[in-house]
């Protein structure tokens, strides 16, 4: 029926595994720290990207490009066709959605991410190759 052939799998974790060694022992090597750390094994994670909607040059390739939990919303919206904005959160006060619409990258469209800065807490910042 061609499903496959319009189907887009995705897997993707929110952080780097948890270090509380009396519960759980996740294993982010070879990054330092974990899960609720600013070192590179609490915010890093993987992700993988299948299916048959994935362009065949793009498959199994690895993708380093800057790209947010967050930024899936936007990608699904645009790739269903519909708007991320949510004007009524908006004029309630509350803030723009702050998602990036990913698929021109992980498609091969584009070989640069539209992002580019990151917020990762109240002191650490990521701007283009830069951890601050």
């Amino acid at each position: 029926n061609g499903l496959y052939d319009d189907t887009l799998i995705v897997f993707a974790s929110d952080n780097g595994g948890s270090l509380e060694l009396d519960s759980t022992a996740g294993n982010n090597y070879p990054l330092r720290g974990g899960k609720s750390s600013n070192l590179e094994g609490g915010i890093r994670s993987t992700a993988f990207v299948s299916g048959g909607y994935l362009p065949v040059s793009r498959r199994g390739d690895i993708e380093l490009g800057l790209i947010h939990i967050a930024d899936w919303y936007a990608t699904f919206c645009a790739l269903a066709g519909v708007d991320a904005a949510d004007t009524s959160a908006e004029e309630h006060g509350l803030p723009a959605v702050d998602a990036l619409d990913m698929w021109p990258l992980i498609s091969g469209e584009t070989d640069a991410s539209p992002r580019t800065l990151l917020p990762i807490s109240d002191s650490v910042l990521i701007e283009g190759d830069y951890k601050l």
